[in-house]
């Protein structure tokens, strides 16, 4: 199938994506969206199709794509290994995922991306109630050096224990959300 064919077969009018995201995603493709707005009803209309194309414009946007905002759109592990699945690299500044169903699998899923991104400023992980403490340790150890984030935030995840930052810190890190968290004293006690 051609690569139009699958743009259509994707995201065609027939499947019921607004006409805004499609245009989104006819921008992303062309190469000229600077920002890129997922909504609930829109992801709920997403087909595995869809979700691995979405990676691979992502992954292939010549630099223009600076902002990704996927927040409130039931993602769960499943869909993220389709997304990241083609998107191992990307010139994203902001990535906001907050309100989502993600866990390990998912996590697990976004390393190779979180490791070849070198403009990454910001990722929003808040809100996503299997995000935990196995779910933390991965995101810290892998942005751990000389990682360009600046900001993350896990404001309402299931985190208990946060004592890998004993170990591992993101170097450029500024704002690090642990709001709203189960850590308690145990998981504070860090050297």
């Amino acid at each position: 199938m051609s690569e139009d064919e699958q743009f259509n077969q994707a995201f065609g009018e027939h499947t019921g994506i607004s006409t805004e995201f499609i245009d989104y995603i006819t921008g992303l493709k062309n190469g000229v969206a600077s920002h890129l707005f997922l909504y609930s009803y829109d992801a709920a209309e997403l087909s595995d199709l869809a979700w691995r194309l979405l990676g691979r414009y992502i992954a292939n946007d010549s630099g223009e794509l600076e902002e990704l905002h996927m927040a409130f759109c039931g993602i769960t592990n499943e869909k993220m290994v389709l997304l990241f699945r083609e998107l191992s690299r990307s010139k994203l500044q902001e990535l906001n995922i907050d309100g989502n169903e993600l866990g390990i699998e998912g996590v697990r899923s976004m390393i190779p991306f979180l490791s070849n991104s070198p403009n990454l400023r910001v990722i929003d992980f808040s809100q996503n109630d299997n995000f935990n403490t196995e779910c933390f340790e991965l995101i810290i150890q892998t942005l751990n050096g000389v990682c360009p984030v600046e900001s993350l935030l896990f404001e309402h995840c299931n985190i208990t224990d946060i004592s890998v930052l004993d170990t591992y810190t993101p170097s450029n890190l500024q704002q690090l959300n642990l709001k709203r968290n189960n850590i308690g004293r145990e998981g504070c006690m860090i050297g």
